[in-house]
């Protein structure tokens, strides 16, 4: 797993991403709550990673799940509500606006606001975080 993140935002809540599980009624894989809690909020060194359809996206912070932070994962998720695609869980955000986001089947997929489409990223969080380079 990518252990260079800047900008991390220690979690205020050790229990928030319990709590954000318990509100959605979902389970993260353990590897992204195990990253998520030691790098919340925090930009990846490694934040490239192509798409099904196009290369170069860019990975730029973890949502946090402190909710007074700039860039929550429950702000995130009020932009998906509106959108068809709202089984869509956001866990990063790219600097255009758009969400990497678990599927509901915690496949990992790019939100696309413009258009509210999708593009596929990986199969898991794992396969994202070693698919993750520098240009």
């Amino acid at each position: 797993m990518i252990e260079n993140f800047k900008y991390v935002k220690e979690l205020q809540d050790k229990g928030a991403i319990a709590n954000f599980e318990k509100y959605k009624n979902i389970k993260f894989p353990a590897d992204f709550v195990e990253l998520a809690t030691a790098n919340n909020g925090g930009r990846p060194n490694k934040n490239i990673i192509d798409t099904s359809k196009n290369k170069e996206r860019i990975f730029k912070t973890l949502l946090s799940f402190n909710k007074n932070d700039k860039e929550t994962i429950y702000t995130a998720l009020e932009a998906l509500n509106d959108s068809k695609n709202n089984d869509l869980i956001p866990f990063a955000s790219t600097p255009s606006g758009d969400f990497f986001c678990f599927d509901n089947e915690m496949r990992i997929v790019l939100w696309l606001h413009e258009t509210d489409k999708t593009e596929f990223v990986a199969d898991n969080f794992s396969q994202m975080l070693d698919e993750l380079y520098s240009i």
